[in-house]
């Protein structure tokens, strides 16, 4: 116990050092914010896209904001059974998935915010992925826990995994799909059609004190599509990654993912696993932030190092070469900034993203907002977004 305190502790302040939030519009002027002297574990827009789902580490309460304006009035305050670790909305359910400590999944109605009446019970206690098969009741929830070694100060995840493909209406698990390598990662795409999975080959332990370029890995990524049954899925691509994999993202209504690489890279995939574009940036290296698209401007956000995030538009099938850095977010309180977690909102042009200033020390961390600037002739990538009806599963 004492070691795993440790590891705990030093994880918090490595991650966190570069993790909080604070609210700007693109040219850099600050516009609200949300302060705290705890680091925000989760965020989430919910489904309609004008409130903001808040949690912060080692607390159970999900904090609701209104963020359509600059006032962010404080909407609901829930209770749940754990501490919070992951938060997925879903809009064609009108749900909100709260992933906790343990193995459980609380699920909120996001008209009442009242938690429907079946919770998901999983063995293990660490949920590392939520992702809904959008136009259906089922939810993939990804469990691994750690193997501590206190004598070697390190520790490994198991060399197998299972994703648990559960009913929020039931809280029922109803498929399970494993596999014999460590994931990273796991998300359906936005019609439900393809799931990408993020491996580790080598899955090597971990250690103390050691830095993530220090940290041997081999990074595959592979493209499975779903049965209409949902009985099986079918492998349809596979490529490795000469760097370990920070982020990746599905486009909303297209077929393409971005990826985001610890090396400083952009690249975008189709679902053959074909290269479509990629960007390189220096600010981009050692990033440990996640990336998000934006469904109303088609804007993929990524986190620079300092103080800017960079956007990049994809024309339909074919990603352009340019590269759009928005204003930095400087202002004369917050002179170094870090973008962590980014997160679009469904339904307005406006992205939120947790920041850490590093000269404020460890104690402020904030939720901060800013405003993708509308393109003309451009209000987002037109697809194919046909969803899902929900089948009996074999």
């Amino acid at each position: 116990m004492q070691y795993s305190i440790k590891t705990y502790l030093f994880t918090l302040m490595t991650f966190t050092l570069l993790s909080t939030g604070r609210l700007f519009c693109m040219n850099g002027t600050r516009v609200a914010s949300i302060s705290s002297n705890t680091a925000i574990s989760a965020i989430e827009w919910t489904p309609c896209g004008k409130n903001i789902c808040v949690a912060y580490v080692g607390s159970n309460i999900l904090k609701i904001y209104n963020a359509e304006n600059d006032s962010l009035d404080h909407i609901k305050s829930i209770s749940l059974a754990a501490p919070i670790t992951h938060i997925k909305s879903s809009a064609a359910k009108n749900a909100i998935a709260v992933g906790l400590d343990g193995g459980l999944v609380e699920v909120i109605n996001a008209k009442t915010y009242e938690l429907m009446p079946n919770r998901i019970e999983l063995s293990g206690k660490n949920i590392r992925a939520l992702s809904w098969l959008e136009g259906t009741d089922y939810l993939l929830v990804y469990i691994k826990d750690v193997i501590e070694d206190s004598e070697k100060f390190s520790w490994r995840y198991p060399s197998d995994s299972t994703l648990h493909l559960c009913d929020v209406e039931t809280g029922d698990e109803v498929k399970e799909f494993s596999f014999k390598e460590h994931l990273l990662n796991a998300k359906f795409s936005p019609n439900g059609t393809y799931i990408a999975l993020v491996k580790d080959l080598l899955n090597k332990p971990h250690f103390v004190l050691q830095y993530p370029e220090e940290q041997e890995a081999s990074h595959q990524f592979e493209i499975y599509e779903i049965a209409s049954d949902l009985s099986k899925i079918t492998p349809k691509a596979m490529w490795q990654l000469d760097s370990p994999v920070t982020s990746f993202s599905w486009h909303p209504s297209l077929n393409v993912l971005a990826v985001l690489l610890y090396s400083g890279y952009v690249q975008m995939y189709d679902v053959e696993g074909k290269l479509l574009k990629k960007w390189y940036s220096e600010s981009l290296e050692r990033s440990v932030g996640s990336i998000d698209w934006s469904k109303v401007t088609g804007e993929l956000c990524v986190p620079e190092n300092l103080m800017n995030i960079a956007t990049f538009y994809v024309e339909q099938e074919s990603p352009v070469a340019e590269k759009t850095c928005l204003s930095p977010l400087y202002t004369d309180d917050s002179k170094y900034l870090t973008a962590t977690t980014i997160k679009c909102s469904p339904t307005l042009s406006k992205m939120a993203f947790t920041s850490h200033d590093i000269l404020q020390g460890l104690q402020d961390y904030k939720l901060s907002f800013a405003s993708l600037k509308e393109k003309t002739g451009r209000s987002g990538l037109e697809g194919s977004s046909k969803r899902r009806k929900k089948e009996s599963v074999k």
